[in-house]
């Protein structure tokens, strides 16, 4: 998955906003609420968080495909598919939104 990290300049905002108008004030505070999460998750620390995420997700998928998962490892395992999931939707979310504020196209119907 790419993740863009080119922020929408002012003009650009500006333009969506007069196109999509009150819906796309939506989008715009969408991506404002959800900017810390995406710049965390860009970082160094986060990228070794969402590593580290994904390889407990791999040890785990592997025991319960095996049939060898206790209850507790189980309950780990949808926990951390959980997390990957609303995570993955966040991101797309959040990078669908930007591209719809930077090309001045979409709904404005995000968030």
């Amino acid at each position: 998955m790419s993740i863009s990290t080119t922020k929408p300049t002012l003009h650009q905002t500006v333009a969506y906003l007069q196109q999509t108008g009150k819906k796309g004030a939506n989008t715009v505070s969408y991506l404002g609420r959800h900017e810390p999460f995406m710049q965390a998750i860009q970082s160094p620390l986060g990228q070794e968080l969402l590593k580290d995420l994904c390889a407990r997700h791999e040890q785990l998928l592997e025991k319960v495909g095996d049939l060898v998962a206790t209850d507790e490892e189980k309950g780990e395992f949808k926990a951390v598919k959980k997390l990957i999931h609303d995570w993955s939707e966040r991101i797309a979310k959040y990078d669908k939104a930007l591209q719809e504020v930077k090309s001045g196209t979409g709904s404005g119907n995000a968030g």
